[in-house]
């Protein structure tokens, strides 16, 4: 997903927060991205 997508479903009005507090950690996993396919599945 790009940070503009991610931004919208999370509801920050700027990617650019989205990509500072999220996206740019330095942690590798794939726990909050199947997190958020479940939810996305869900709605």
């Amino acid at each position: 997903m790009s940070a503009r997508e991610i931004a919208d479903y999370l509801g920050h009005d700027r990617g650019r927060m989205t990509q500072d507090v999220y996206m740019n950690r330095k942690t590798v996993g794939d726990t909050a991205a199947r997190a958020l396919d479940d939810l996305h599945d869900q709605g």
